[in-house]
């Protein structure tokens, strides 16, 4: 009697095997889910807008690359592909921070349109390999920040506590000559304080 792969064979006792295209579908999802973090990575590490996703020319450069995927939205890249990433990317960071000293910095970006602010906790340290590493440990918006010494002592504590460490882990803290940030520092308790003009 012959058998297909799909179909139980009884005289041999063969373990029965998937059919192709079941093996072809979960080989499709693996590169699906590849090509959604690639297209994260390629959109957060050039600094594009989540919308690029929805361009002609971007749809247009997936079509020739991958003729059979589908176009991604930016609610896909915005919400699950950024939950996921920032879990990720998180937990490295935390590793890279715990145990180490480092520095911060603490300033407003604004946006060059000026509809966003946002007050920024930056760690900075060097790793094993000698190689400088920038880590955004908090954003906050500049509205909730009210810019008191006790306001941004809270933030950028709660900042180093969501990482698993602590005032005594940084080493210097820079900032610039707000009469806020000078008294923050004594807050901090940081142990030198480099102030920039």
């Amino acid at each position: 009697m012959k058998t297909t792969v799909c179909q139980e064979n009884t005289e041999n006792q063969q373990p029965r095997r998937a059919p192709i295209s079941n093996i072809q579908k979960e080989l499709c999802s693996k590169k699906k889910d590849l090509l959604d973090k690639a297209v994260f990575k390629f959109i957060i590490y050039n600094y594009l807008p989540f919308r690029t996703v929805e361009s002609s020319p971007f749809k247009n450069l997936l079509r020739i690359a991958l003729p059979n995927s589908s176009s991604r939205s930016r609610r896909t890249v915005a919400g699950e592909l950024l939950s996921l990433e920032y879990v990720l990317i998180k937990q490295e960071v935390v590793k890279d921070l715990v145990g180490r000293q480092f520095s911060i910095t603490a300033d407003d970006w604004i946006a060059l349109n000026s509809k966003v602010s946002l007050f920024s906790v930056i760690a900075h340290f060097l790793n094993e390999n000698f190689n400088k590493k920038n880590n955004v440990i908090g954003a906050k918006s500049s509205a909730e920040v009210h810019y008191t010494a006790d306001k941004i002592n809270e933030i950028i504590k709660n900042c180093l506590q969501e990482y698993g460490v602590d005032s005594s882990s940084v080493s210097v803290f820079i900032h610039d000559s707000a009469a806020t940030m000078v008294k923050f520092t004594s807050l901090l308790g940081a142990e030198r304080i480099l102030t920039v003009p």
